[in-house]
C-alpha cells in the first residue's frame, strides 16, 4: 500500500499540488491523508511563561480560531477530492508547519506539498516551508504550484 501525505494551507498552491498528486498516484492501494498545520501562537521573545489570565485567554481563543480555520481547509480539500473520486483522511496538527509536515512525512512513502515562492527563471524557489521540507523529509517529496506568466514560456 502506498501511503500519501497531502499537505495543504488552503491556497492555490497546496490544491494543485494535491489535486495533481492525487491523478499521478492514485491506485488501488493508495491511502491519502490531508494535513493542515495550524501555526501556534508565538509569544515575544522572553516572554513565554510570563502569561496572564487575559493572555491566556487570548491563546485559546487564538487556538479555537485557528484550528477551526484548518479544519474548513480540510473539508474543502477533501471535497476537491471527492469530485476527483478521490477519499482521503483528515488532520489538524498545531506547530511549525515545516517541522510538523517533516515529522509526519517518515509515517508515510511520499509527501506532497505547494511551492509558494514566485517562479522565475532566475528565480526558481519554493518558498519557506517547501523548501525546508525538501530538505528534512525523509522521503520522496512532491512539489506542486500554480505556474506565472513566466514559467508557462519555456
Amino acid at each position: 500500500m502506498m501511503k500519501v501525505l497531502l499537505a495543504t494551507d488552503g491556497s492555490d498552491q497546496a490544491t494543485t499540488a494535491f489535486r495533481t498528486a492525487s491523478r499521478l498516484l492514485r491506485r488501488e492501494d493508495s491511502e491519502f491523508d490531508l494535513l493542515c498545520v495550524a501555526p501556534e501562537f508565538y509569544f515575544p521573545k522572553g516572554q513565554a511563561g510570563k502569561t496572564s489570565k487575559k493572555t491566556a485567554g487570548m491563546v485559546e481563543a487564538y487556538d479555537r480560531r485557528i484550528r477551526a480555520e484548518a479544519r474548513k481547509h480540510l473539508t474543502q480539500a477533501q471535497a476537491t477530492l471527492a469530485a476527483l473520486g478521490v477519499e482521503a483522511g483528515s488532520r489538524v496538527e498545531v506547530g511549525s508547519p515545516a517541522r510538523v509536515i517533516t515529522r509526519l512525512a517518515a509515517e508515510y512513502d511520499i509527501t506532497v506539498i505547494g511551492a509558494h515562492d514566485r517562479y522565475t527563471r532566475s528565480k526558481p524557489g519554493l518558498g519557506p516551508v517547501a523548501s525546508r521540507v525538501v530538505a528534512s523529509a525523509p522521503g520522496a517529496v512532491l512539489i506542486g504550484r500554480e505556474l506565472g506568466e513566466e514559467g508557462r514560456q519555456w
